[in-house]
């Protein structure tokens, strides 16, 4: 299956292409997103990055996004009760 090396956009966000035939490829976009105490200049720029690598991808590619996205969805887990669960100890993340 021929591949293209991982490419660094950021320390934040990676992208690697992978060939599956002659006819289909996935992209694997990784990404770590800085956290609520980054400063605002540099959400901004990791977004900014994430989306100018979404539009570079071709259409008929499939595209995989995975990463740590440092979400805080609190402790209410009846808004989603499938996929926020009451099982952990201390405060919820």
């Amino acid at each position: 299956m021929p591949q293209e090396h991982p490419r660094g956009i950021s320390a934040h966000l990676m992208t690697m292409k992978l060939k599956l035939d002659h006819v289909h490829t996935i992209v694997l976009l990784s990404t770590y997103v800085p956290t609520m105490s980054y400063p605002d200049g540099d959400k901004e720029a990791f977004y900014s990055s994430f989306n100018d690598a979404i539009c570079t991808i071709p259409h008929k590619d499939r595209v995989f996004v995975l990463g740590d996205f440092n979400a805080r969805v609190g402790r209410d887990c009846t808004a989603w009760p499938k996929v926020l669960v009451t099982y952990s100890v201390g405060s919820e993340n």
